[in-house]
């Protein structure tokens, strides 16, 4: 990109307009201007320096804008590639807001949770992706993928040690969303959670029920009910006094 700019930096300050230049060359012109003593010369090149900016930036803010909603449609896609490209072309990571991620206003993270997108889910936490972004109604990626019975996604979280699981504002945790679904990868998503996420099959909602009392997955109860009975038997040889020789 030029930009058509010049100047002499001689104590009279006289502007030279008509020179064309690159933008990195104008920069030091107008530099060269500030270094003087002359107040005129100063205020000029402060003048040029926003004239040549402010293109420059708009420029960069549309490329931002355009790598943010390829991001965006990546995450939908699942496309790791994709994402990486957008990611190095400035894309703004966790932007939601309501011109790039629609009505959802869905960050790229969350997206991705949602449909499944394991292997993105970990580039974008690997690229800087904030775990805590939640789209418009506060779920973040814990809850999408909880919710939609993301198994590989969960692994990913729980293997990562990722921030954000917890209590939602409505009172309900990812496993408690786990437990509502129907499907047998909500199931296992369970099971994820428990066995190796070290989540409490008794783990209370904000108004007191337990995952067994929110399922009406029969399997999803099956595995409640082998996981309670086991949490039973470990507390009651606890509690029964060892016999002495």
């Amino acid at each position: 990109m030029k930009y058509s700019v010049g100047s002499n930096a001689s104590s009279r300050g006289r502007l030279l307009v008509g020179a064309t230049l690159p933008l990195p060359e104008a920069i030091g012109v107008c530099l060269a201007i500030m270094r003087t003593g002359n107040f005129l010369p100063k205020f000029i090149a402060v003048w040029i320096s926003i004239s040549l900016l402010l293109p420059f930036l708009a420029v960069s803010a549309r490329a931002n804008d355009k790598a943010t909603r390829n991001l965006l449609a990546a995450a939908d896609r699942g496309d790791v590639a994709a994402a990486k490209s957008a990611v190095s072309a400035g894309a703004r990571i966790d932007d939601a807001s309501l011109g790039f991620a629609g009505a959802d206003q869905q960050p790229a993270i969350v997206a991705a949770s949602l449909r499944g997108h394991a292997m993105l889910v970990g580039s974008l936490l690997d690229w800087g992706a904030d775990p805590l972004a939640t789209e418009k109604d506060g779920y973040n990626v814990w809850h999408a993928a909880a919710f939609q019975g993301r198994v590989e996604v969960l692994r990913v979280l729980i293997e990562r040690n990722v921030d954000g699981y917890g209590l939602h504002e409505d009172g309900m945790s990812p496993l408690h969303r786990a437990c509502w679904g129907r499907l047998p990868r909500h199931t296992q998503s369970v099971e994820m959670l428990i066995e190796t996420g070290g989540r409490d099959c008794n783990e209370a909602a904000a108004d007191g029920r337990t995952p067994l009392k929110m399922t009406r997955n029969p399997r999803t109860a099956a595995v409640l009910r082998n996981c309670i009975s086991k949490q039973d038997a470990a507390t009651m040889q606890k509690d029964t006094p060892q016999a002495t020789h």
